[in-house]
């Protein structure tokens, strides 16, 4: 969860992400932020990188804003919590 709105950022790219503003190895101190986790830097073929992976690149990807906001659908599900047993025939 991103416990902050993203709707202002720049779009993601090859050319820029704005997440590494805050969170990079090089800024999170600076700017009291958590830093990326340590599994970002590594490749699908478990090489350690200096840099985040572009597997690993786009943070939108995973990552969601957490928002305080109504549903957008009303949800009435009661689910079934006494099954009935099914009988063969």
């Amino acid at each position: 969860m991103i416990p902050h709105a993203v709707e202002n950022f720049d779009e993601i790219n090859l050319d820029g992400n704005q997440c590494m503003d805050c969170h990079s190895g090089a800024t999170y101190q600076k700017k009291k932020a958590p830093k990326i986790g340590d599994s970002h830097f590594i490749d699908r073929q478990g090489n350690k990188l200096t840099e985040a992976s572009a597997s690993r690149y786009n943070c939108v990807q995973c990552h969601v804003p957490q928002v305080d906001a109504p549903p957008l659908v009303d949800n009435t599900f009661k689910g079934d919590a006494a099954r009935k047993s099914v009988r063969k025939n």
